[in-house]
This record gives C-alpha cells, sequence and structure tokens, in this order.
C-alpha cells in the first residue's frame, strides 16, 4: 500500500476510485451529503484498510461562528472531506 515513485498501487488506486465515488455520487443525489456522511461512506467502504482515521473538527479561527467539518486522511492527506484555502480545522474527534 505504498506509492513507488509516480505509480500507485492497486490498493491506492482502490482507495482513491472509492473516494472519487462517494464524492461523484454525493454530487448527483437529490439530497445533500455534506461531509460528514461522505466521510462515514469512505470509512465504511474502506472499513478492511488500516491507517485511514476519519477525524471531525473544528475550525481554528471561526470569525463567523462554529463551523465543524468531517474528513479522512491517508498517510496524512486527506482522502474525502478537502477544505477551501485558507481554512484550517483542528480534530476533535478521530475513529481509527
Amino acid at each position: 500500500m505504498t506509492k513507488t515513485g509516480s505509480h500507485l498501487t492497486r490498493s491506492d488506486l482502490y482507495v482513491e476510485d472509492t473516494a472519487w465515488a462517494v464524492r461523484t455520487a454525493a454530487h448527483v443525489l437529490p439530497v445533500s451529503l455534506t461531509c460528514l456522511p461522505q466521510a462515514l461512506a469512505v470509512k465504511y467502504l474502506l472499513r478492511n484498510y488500516a491507517n485511514l482515521p476519519l477525524n471531525i473538527g473544528v475550525q481554528q479561527s471561526a470569525i463567523n461562528g462554529f463551523e465543524a467539518h468531517a474528513w479522512v486522511e491517508r498517510a496524512g492527506q486527506i482522502i474525502i472531506g478537502e477544505w477551501p484555502e485558507g481554512k484550517t480545522y483542528r480534530a476533535l474527534w478521530v475513529w481509527e
């Protein structure tokens, strides 16, 4: 499950494809799926993969009030739940 040069292993591709599929489904469904249901779906679909923590956090410097966010990481990189440039979230709860 490691990257070698610019080549991704089969499991890397599966993880990326799963995150892509969840993001795509979230945007074409007639209901709004926010970050939490997307992160939960990825965590469930990839439940047999180790080291994919689901994080729930808050914006560290929210000027306009409280803002929460959920995301899933792999090796320190966000695979679903990316946030816009200029925002930073601090994890309050992590589900390994």
